[in-house]
């Protein structure tokens, strides 16, 4: 690794909320990584990296290593790094790997699930805020590698995640100490991360975590229907806003946890508006929904939308009270 502690920033003063090439041999591989500067954060130094691996708003980060050398063909490395989930974020995961190429790349989010990472590193959740974890595993050259790039790369249908003390709806995590060293035989890196070996060391420190968050849903039959408070767009919008996303949250876990039951997404309007209009503005409201829900790793066949507009009131029109009842989405079970 080439400055693998973040201590060589010639061109970076103070902290850097998205930081590009201000580090020496470190560059963003995606939109915003951020650096930091801070004898109280670090493990040992001043600096340290944050990048965002999962998110129910933003892009998720990667930042990218310029290795001292190209690695050898079968020769085999040792990979570490300490990783800390920030004190803000809601959520911990197990979305975390990285990528070796022979050239430098820059990660298209939008692109994400067709990159296929050199380690996937997703059979434990992450979720300590008050130390640092050391992750640790072996890694068998292809030959030529001269790039490491590190974040998430994790297929959402194998995402899991845990709801910790915290404000933001993301996964961010700080970065320290990156390692990749040559070795003579794999028992020479205590991995807690499967490798090549049939056997895997488990750190003391973490463990896999199966998703347990209860939910409002958990006694629901095929036919039952539910509306889904605080699900909250713009007035004639069909944009999903920050204050939705806690309710989408226990939507999502209770699919992630019954992944037999289909359910059906509608949306509803009030009367204010035109007809035709508010049918498309509906459809489109349960659309967003269903984009959220498959954009975290649920089927898009287990879920149907339907746009109902004005046609099921559940309050009177009459007031903004009533009208803003009325602007709702909810969700049926449909099979399970």
């Amino acid at each position: 690794m080439s400055n693998p502690e973040f201590e060589n920033h010639p061109n970076a003063y103070f902290s850097i909320m998205t930081f590009e090439n201000q580090l020496t041999d470190w560059s963003a591989a995606s939109i915003s990584p951020d650096f930091y500067l801070s004898k109280v954060g670090a493990i040992s130094g001043n600096g340290y990296v944050g990048i965002r691996v999962f998110s129910l708003r933003k892009d998720v980060e990667y930042v990218q290593n310029r290795l001292r050398q190209p690695l050898k063909k079968d020769s085999v490395y040792c990979f570490s790094a300490h990783l800390k989930l920030s004190p803000g974020s809601r959520y911990a995961t197990n979305a975390f790997g990285f990528l070796l190429t022979k050239e430098k790349v820059f990660i298209d989010t939008d692109e994400l699930l067709s990159v296929k990472p050199s380690k996937n590193l997703n059979t434990q959740i992450l979720n300590y805020k008050t130390q640092w974890m050391k992750v640790q595993c072996t890694y068998t050259a292809k030959g030529g590698e001269r790039y490491l790039t590190l974040g998430s790369f994790q297929n959402h249908k194998g995402l899991m995640l845990i709801e910790v003390p915290g404000q933001s709806p993301e996964c961010y995590y700080y970065m320290e100490d990156v390692s990749l060293v040559p070795i003579d035989k794999e028992e020479d890196c205590a991995c807690n991360f499967a490798d090549a070996r049939e056997k895997n060391v488990t750190s003391d420190w973490v463990r896999q975590v199966e998703l347990t968050k209860r939910t409002g849903f958990e006694n629901l039959q095929v036919g039952d229907t539910v509306i889904l408070d605080n699900i909250h767009f713009d007035n004639d919008a069909s944009k999903l806003l920050a204050a939705s996303f806690s309710t989408l949250y226990e939507l999502l876990i209770f699919l992630q946890k019954n992944k037999k039951v289909d359910v059906k997404i509608s949306g509803h309007t009030s009367s204010v508006g035109g007809y035709t209009h508010n049918v498309v503005l509906s459809e489109r409201r349960a659309a967003a929904v269903k984009r959220f829900l498959t954009n975290n790793g649920i089927d898009t066949d287990r879920i149907e939308i339907e746009g109902f507009g004005p046609d099921y009131p559940i309050a009177s029109n009459a007031t903004e009270k009533g009208q803003k009842e009325n602007r709702r989405v909810d969700f049926s079970i449909t099979h399970q």
